[in-house]
């Protein structure tokens, strides 16, 4: 049985937002396209329409627009609206569990409200960067920076906002499994939600209380708490307001406490009643859990009949949820797009057969002798590639909605990626070659689609090998082109520049990749984010640098993980770039070094249908640190699998294990 979750409120994601009045959307997209408003109205409506329509039901567009209203609000230089509109991203970008993008946004829009002495801003952004770390399970550090944001609240008063706030550092205490300070907390956001009589924070505050109590196991006092929670509940509660629909979460928590105590008629009774709810209101958020509960009381009380009903209906919902996931929903939009395709003209489909069989021509017959000869050879293929890729990204975007599906020209393309699939792999140095340079080492690369926007680069010069694992943007086809412009960067800036420490790479590569992008008209602010190494083989010194990932390193006989944390900033277009910052470690024999994408952590799967995230993975990296760098490989993919279950992928894979011998 699932162990029910507290329930976090009022979230500061909110707080430099007050609750916005019901406006006519119209007239609000009215206001933001009148270019004769003043900004300030322009930019208000355009908030609203974010907060009022997308923030909570379409994540993604909400991020959208908020991207539109920061280059606006840059365009007209109104620094607080920068500020807001960051705030706007990071909340969009944690509503679809992206942390680390969130954090970013969030320190910005801080940096930014710091800056003009905005404090009322500056308490929403620690708010949220707290929120962020809670959600993280990083307790202690949501605990500073709420208690950061309590005392700029408490210069200004806003006793709602106080109230949201205690009631926030209980949250984070409870987590700490601190119960009495959680008690403390949630009691002084009662306290003043009751002198204030805003009775949704009274409510919450009750029921948060009464859920420690639980857990506890003092539920005498538990139940009068939910009862209390339940009685306002009811006053805000009707079928015309389905955002006060939350009388299921009590119902469900009265059944667990008398399940705990073993009277399961009683459990039965309340279930029941949360099922009638959640069946009322035709939501499947809390179904799944109030169906699991069900199905083992059922079993319980020897009704095996009516456990049956429930456990397959659970199992049912369970589906559903995962695959009306935001993310899942978007690929498989993506994935129907590239059915609907028109009949094109048999000269694009002969030119692009003829160049691809030109192409993988040279890729099987060069025998490249020397790395010269390799370098060379990788940038024809290189450029080979990105024609082909060109004229298939262009047949892709011909898609016309209402066309019935073209099997016959979806196979064709099928057969281009596949091609280009060969070829991508032609510039990917040869694992052999690696473990030549690295012979304890192994590489997992897992594509999302055929071809891919991860991709690895090692090169050896002298007693130096670099190495390094980079995401660009995208995946497929489009993340594959970006891949082959980065990976190419790379290469000119060691070979050609003869430049040698990793950061002054990584701004070589920057300067390089923006100049390419700079000549379109589009304003592409494609890149990419890269963990470089260059381990000297002769000193056992590893100099690092990273652009947003970051390395690990595990030390002999460590249980512990050494993080050297990467430059918030992307390689590509940057508003204020800053020059990368170079890190020297001194190793010795048998330490370990991770070099990884993204892809990995942010998987979803596992029961609950979740990310993976960092602190999981890191619990797994050191579980398997003895292993030989082979069987670990196998134990990353098998990990993975495993945790992916029936879930898609939703991004490319690629981690990189490198231990010094």
């Amino acid at each position: 049985m699932k162990i029910l979750k507290i329930y976090l409120c009022l979230l500061l994601m909110l707080l430099s937002f007050s609750a916005k009045t019901q406006v006519n959307l119209d007239s609000l997209w009215t206001v933001w396209n009148d270019e004769t408003q003043a900004d300030t109205n322009r930019l208000k409506s355009l908030d609203d329409i974010i907060w009022l329509n997308y923030i909570n039901y379409s994540p993604d567009s909400a991020f959208y627009f908020a991207n539109i209203q920061y280059d606006f609000a840059e365009k007209v230089n109104n620094k607080k609206w920068m500020a807001k509109s960051l705030n706007t991203q990071g909340s969009s970008l944690y509503y679809m569990s992206h942390y680390e993008k969130s954090m970013d946004c969030h320190q910005k829009s801080l940096k930014i409200f710091k800056s003009i002495g905005n404090k009322k801003g500056m308490a929403s952004s620690y708010g949220n960067i707290g929120t962020i770390y809670n959600a993280q399970d990083y307790y202690n550090l949501a605990i500073e920076n709420f208690e950061k944001s309590l005392e700029l609240i408490n210069e200004f008063g806003n006793k709602q906002q106080i109230g949201g706030c205690y009631n926030n550092i209980g949250v984070a205490y409870s987590g700490l499994e601190s119960h009495d300070k959680a008690i403390e907390y949630f009691q002084k956001s009662l306290e003043i939600d009751e002198e204030i009589g805003f009775m949704i924070g009274v409510g919450n505050s009750l029921g948060n209380i009464g859920l420690i109590y639980k857990k506890q196991g003092k539920y005498e006092m538990a139940l009068d708490y939910f009862e209390k929670n339940f009685k306002i509940i009811q006053e805000f509660e009707n079928e015309s307001e389905p955002r006060f629909e939350s009388s299921w979460m009590y119902y469900l928590n009265v059944a667990d406490i008398y399940f705990s105590q073993g009277l399961y008629e009683n459990a039965l009774i309340f279930l029941l009643k949360a099922k009638e709810v959640k069946q009322k209101f035709t939501s499947l958020d809390g179904l799944e859990e109030i169906l699991e509960l069900l199905f083992i009381v059922y079993e319980k009380l020897g009704n095996k009949e009516k456990a049956f009903d429930n456990q397959k209906l659970y199992l049912i919902i369970k589906d559903s949820l995962a695959s009306m996931d935001g993310i899942e929903k978007e690929k498989q939009r993506q994935f129907h797009e590239q059915y609907l395709l028109e009949k094109q003209a048999d000269s694009i489909k002969h030119a692009d057969e003829i160049l691809i069989q030109q192409a993988q021509t040279l890729a099987n017959e060069e025998q490249l002798n020397s790395e010269t000869q390799r370098r060379n050879g990788l940038v024809v293929i290189s450029l080979l590639i990105l024609v082909s890729l060109g004229l298939v990204f262009t047949q892709l975007k011909k898609v016309r909605k209402g066309k019935a599906l073209v099997d016959e020209k979806q196979q064709e393309i099928t057969d281009s990626i596949n091609y280009a699939k060969r070829l991508q792999q032609g510039i990917l140095v040869p694992f052999d070659l690696v473990q030549s340079w690295l012979s304890e080492s192994f590489i997992l690369f897992k594509p999302k689609d055929i071809v891919s926007g991860d991709f690895y680069w090692i090169e050896k010069v002298g007693d130096k090998i670099y190495f390094a694992v980079a995401d660009c943007t995208g995946h497929g086809i489009p993340g594959a082109m970006v891949s082959i412009i980065c990976s190419n960067s790379l290469s000119n800036a060691l070979y050609e520049d003869k430049i040698t420490a990793p950061a002054k790479i990584l701004d070589a590569t920057r300067e390089i990749v923006e100049k390419r992008f700079v000549r379109s008209t589009d304003n592409i602010k494609d890149g990419m984010d890269i963990s470089l190494c260059c381990l000297n083989i002769k000193t056992k010194t590893v100099s690092w640098a990273g652009a947003m990932n970051p390395l690990w390193i595990i030390k002999k006989g460590s249980n512990k993980i050494e993080e050297l944390k990467p430059d918030r900033q992307a390689i590509g277009f940057v508003e204020k770039p800053k020059s990368f910052t170079e890190h020297k470690v001194k190793i010795e024999l048998n330490d370990v070094l991770y070099l990884f994408s993204d892809g990995y952590q942010d998987q979803f799967g596992g029961k609950k249908g979740k990310k993976y995230m960092k602190g999981k993975m890191k619990k797994f990296v050191l579980s398997i640190q003895d292993q030989d760098m082979q069987t670990q490989l196998a134990s990353f993919d098998k990990e993975f699998t495993t945790w992916k279950g029936s879930h898609e992928q939703i991004d490319d894979v690629c981690v990189m294990g490198v231990r010094i011998t």
